[in-house]
């Protein structure tokens, strides 16, 4: 059998894998249309079903999972440690990476400078440039640059003297980030951002069905989570304000529901028709409710965010009596009468219900909605609608009888974000007729509110065979009426392209909310601001730090801010003179020995050079000098009473009684008093005593029972020894 030769032939390269569409829901996925082996990822489920046939039963498709990837991490802030900048990380830790162009700042005024720049500046990169400061260590390390002429301090990165041709930009832009476009451009529009913490900064988004939502099924399934209100989102995370409402809330939706996953409000009775105000008086999802009109809606019910603080129910009416109720608090009954009157509630709870009195009409406009945001922080009015044309935007802006214009000069605006001419470009509209109604809808929003800023904003497009040009001709209309108005352009097509799927839906050119989300990254950044953080906004920083002890040039604490239990010490050299204790460095309550004196010395002012701050320390006199002469630790004994005899010191050392009676000569009585053998004898003996005793006659005793014979005769042989001769006691 003869040999074989096996030759590895290389395949081609496999797929990646790829979607064929995406349905929102199992039953979304479509019933034709698809081919054998087409697959849909469901978004409910995440899972991919494959069609052979018939699609799998639900929840039986395949789990989209890939490897799992590193685990992530961040950076919240960075500072300037001597000749390192510090990256401080999500997780706590710290990574130090050496930049040589700091080496000339090791001072310690350079230290304090990299300090206060950490303490401001720095909150703008944790607050608004996650970006940046998710850079890795070693992403971070590749933007040092080596300055040119060597005179990159701390101070001069702190003040702004550091210039390009001295640092590499990336460096700077880590160590002072840069504001966005629209901030560099609009001296006005930062100092509005900057002051967010204190007044409104107020967005305007008018746009098409880019901005209000549409899509079903897959489109955003609340208001909030549309481009424009997630941008107002990020906006207050980057400017750092709490709170902030949904801002404008229609009435219904801008076009017919069917067309949206979410809704703004309950509409009843359910089912009925609703009167659409939109192309009459140019406000989206505007309603005329009529109350007794069986054929119509006649009642509003919004649910509020949590913690909503104020509501504004903008209306226009003719007469006759509306009811407003909150779901805290009491109703609410005012004439309808006037042109889009504003009615605060505040605390209104989680719902505000309006109506009209039985057989009264009214046009309800919509609400405003605060979360804390009524005074301070940021709102966003997105009056986007989907279908609209820019030339129709433009005529409700100029028409005296629509309330859109009027509307947007009482709201007075900063920024008013414009995106349209995608329905131009479908419709056949010239580039020169966009660059008309774009021209006119500026005129018309800087006139009813003078300083708006006017940002018009390009979307990614396919180019549409049918039409007798391509939508980058638009996209170049657009960028002229900005250079024509002095307005500012945003390019949404490098980050949204219309070849990533995810981000569409189905038809390619309404957002997925992944869609969303990045437009409002990209928006966000284009209005970002950095803020820097004053000492009055973090709480309870400025009552710290009235309590805090001041430094001197030379460092130290001002000598009048020393508490009562500050730290002493003791000085050397031990001085053994005058002058030498005059040369001694100390602080008030330091103190020394003077060996010449022997006494301690504490310095009670400075400087220590003077001798009236150093007071001398005395102890108090005492009458005992000295202890038969000694002095220091004396032990005293019954010796060193010498005035005493023997038998004084002997009973001074007794130790027992027994003892004591025998330094005295008393033998073994106990003296006590008694008729016992040990006892002592009463003298209660009145005649015929020895010595002066007194005693009773020796028959007398006997018979009283004082003594015995025994002790009558022991008795008078004492007498007898003591005497030399022996008393005859006669009873």
């Amino acid at each position: 059998m003869p040999e074989a030769i096996v030759v590895p032939l290389p395949g081609r390269d496999g797929d990646s894998m790829r979607f064929d569409g995406f349905a929102a829901t199992y039953a979304a996925l479509p019933a034709t249309g698809v081919e054998h082996g087409d697959m849909y990822l469901v978004l409910a489920d995440k899972l991919g079903y494959v069609w052979d046939g018939a699609w799998p039963p639900e929840g039986e498709g395949i789990e989209i999972l890939g490897v799992p990837g590193d685990p992530g991490r961040g950076y919240t802030s960075v500072v300037i440690v001597g000749n390192n900048l510090v990256f401080t990380r999500t997780d706590g830790a710290t990574e130090t990476v050496p930049v040589p162009a700091l080496a000339a700042a090791t001072g310690a005024a350079g230290a304090a400078a990299g300090s206060a720049e950490a303490a401001s500046g720095f909150a703008g990169v944790a607050q608004g440039h996650a970006q940046a400061a998710a850079e890795s260590a070693g992403e971070a390390a590749s933007y040092v640059g080596q300055p040119v002429d060597g005179s990159v301090t701390t101070a001069k990165i702190v003040d702004g003297a550091v210039t390009a041709g001295k640092l590499d930009p990336a460096l700077l832009a880590v160590l002072k980030p840069a504001d966005g476009p629209l901030a560099q451009a609009s001296v006005a529009y930062k100092s509005a951002a900057q002051s967010a913490g204190t007044t409104r900064l107020r967005l305007l988004t008018i746009a098409d069905s880019t901005g209000d939502g549409y899509g079903k099924p897959g489109g955003p399934d609340d208001w909030t989570k549309t481009w424009p209100l997630k941008t107002a989102e990020l906006l207050r995370q980057r400017l750092g304000v709490s709170g902030g409402g949904r801002g404008w809330v229609g009435a219904s939706t801008p076009l017919e529901p069917g067309n949206y996953e979410w809704l703004p409000a309950t509409l009843t009775p359910a089912g009925l028709a609703l009167d659409d105000l939109t192309t009459q008086i140019g406000i989206p999802g505007s309603l005329w409710l009529q109350r007794g009109d069986g054929a119509r809606v006649d009642e509003v019910t919004w649910t509020l965010s949590p913690g909503t603080t104020a509501v504004d129910v903008v209306t226009t009416g003719y007469g006759g009596n509306m009811i407003i109720t909150p779901a805290a608090g009491s109703p609410i009954t005012k004439d309808t009468a006037g042109d889009r009157v504003v009615t605060r509630v505040t605390n209104p709870g989680a719902t505000v219900n309006i109506h009209g009195a039985e057989g009264v009409g009214f046009a309800i406009l919509g609400i405003v909605e605060y979360v804390g945001d009524d005074v301070r922080g940021v709102t966003q009015w997105n009056l986007s609608r989907g279908a609209m044309a820019a030339h129709e935007c433009a005529a409700w802006l100029d028409e005296e009888d629509m309330s859109l214009s009027p509307m947007i000069g009482a709201y007075s605006p900063h920024v008013a974000l414009v995106c349209l001419g995608a329905n131009d470009y479908d419709r056949g509209r010239t580039p020169a007729q966009l660059q008309t109604a774009l021209a006119a809808i500026h005129a018309t929003i800087t006139t009813a509110s003078p300083g708006t800023e006017v940002v018009f904003i390009i979307r990614s497009l396919d180019d549409d065979p049918g039409q007798g040009t391509t939508w980058t001709a638009y996209v170049d209309a657009i960028a002229g009426v900005a250079t024509e108005t002095g307005g500012h352009v945003l390019d949404l097509r490098p980050t949204v392209p219309n070849d990533a799927p995810e981000l569409y839906l189905g038809d390619g050119v309404h957002y997925t909310e992944a869609g969303n989300i990045v437009i409002a990254q990209t928006v966000a950044e284009f209005l970002s601001v950095v803020v820097a953080v004053e000492l009055a906004d973090v709480a309870g920083l400025p009552q710290e730090l009235s309590r805090k002890a001041d430094l001197d040039n030379n460092g130290k604490v001002l000598a009048a801010q020393i508490p009562a239990e500050a730290l002493t010490e003791f000085l050397t050299p031990v001085p053994a003179s005058q002058a030498a204790m005059l040369a001694l460095d100390g602080q008030r309550g330091d103190w020394t020995l003077r060996s010449d004196l022997g006494t301690e010395w504490v310095l009670i002012g400075e400087p220590s050079s003077v001798l009236a701050n150093w007071r001398e320390r005395t102890t108090p006199a005492s009458p005992v000098s000295s202890v038969n002469g000694r002095t220091g630790a004396v032990d005293t004994s019954s010796a060193d009473i010498t005035d005493s005899g023997a038998a004084g010191r002997a009973l001074m050392k007794a130790a027992t009684s027994a003892d004591a009676r025998m330094a005295i000569g008393a033998g073994t009585s106990n003296l006590a008093v008694g008729a016992g053998a040990g006892d002592a004898m009463a003298g209660n003996r009145t005649a015929g005593g020895i010595g002066g005793v007194a005693h009773v006659s020796g028959q007398a005793g006997l018979t009283a029972g004082i003594y015995t014979e025994a002790q009558y005769a022991a008795l008078s042989a004492a007498v007898k020894n003591a005497w030399g001769f022996i008393a005859v006691v006669v009873p």
